[in-house]
Parts: structure tokens; sequence; C-alpha cells
């Protein structure tokens, strides 16, 4: 019986995707507190607006990987380069970056976040070398 590999990459994506964005909303949410700016306002920490562009890029991915199923295409330079995106962003120099501190529960969600991104990479990858059809 043979398989479509793109399909099943695809599939994965959207897995991944899915559970980047259910731990961001559970498990591995970032942290809520607020910080008080110069005129006593109140805004969300950095980990949060991390976790909202986070949300967005699962759902490129997602969209993504769902117009490739309808296609048939592979998905594997979209994959490398929105898992780079994912890893990048959660650094200071070059993205959001974190909270400061090292208790907070946002470097749980830059961990969760990280393996989600490598992961995605990897599947990119994979789909380079492996053929489209393969015998399972």
């Amino acid at each position: 019986m043979k398989r479509d590999m793109s399909k099943i990459f695809n599939i994965g994506g959207i897995i991944l995707s899915v559970l980047l964005i259910i731990g961001l909303k559970t498990f591995a949410a970032p942290c809520t507190g607020m910080v008080k700016t110069a005129k006593g306002m109140e805004i969300p920490m950095k980990c949060h607006w991390l976790a909202v562009a986070l949300i967005y890029l699962s759902i490129a991915v997602i969209v993504i990987a769902v117009a490739n199923l309808i296609k048939k295409g592979k998905t594997s330079l979209e994959f490398i380069g929105l898992g780079i995106l994912t890893i990048a962003i959660t650094f200071d120099k070059i993205g959001i970056g974190k909270c400061k501190v090292d208790t907070m529960p946002c470097n749980f969600t830059k961990t969760f976040t990280i393996i989600i991104g490598a992961f995605l990479i990897v599947m990119g990858i994979a789909q380079l070398f492996i053929k489209n059809e393969v015998e399972l």
C-alpha cells in the first residue's frame, strides 16, 4: 500500500501547530503579570505578546498545511522557515523574547516552543530527502 508522505507531513504540521496553540493556552501558558508604565498604566509583559505571535505563526502553519493537503504539495521550505521563525521569536535579540526572571512560567513556554519549532524544521528537512510516495 502506497502512502503519500507529503500528506503525512502536512497532517503532522497541523498536529504540531494545534499542540502549540493548546500548550500556550494551558500547560505552557506564559506569564499573566502586568508591567506598570511610567504613566501608571498597566500593560501585559512581553511574554504575553510572544504567545500572541506564536498563535499567529501556528495558524499560518495550519493554513499552509491545509492548502498543501488540498493541492497535494510539499511543505518542506515552509516548515523549515516557520520552524526557524518560531524558534527565533523566543530570543530577546532577534525576536520578542521572554521575561528576564528565570522563575517565571514563560521559561517553560520558551522551551516548549523551541521543541515544536525544532520538530517543524526536522519535518521540513525530512521532506527534502524523502520521495513523495513510499511503500508501507
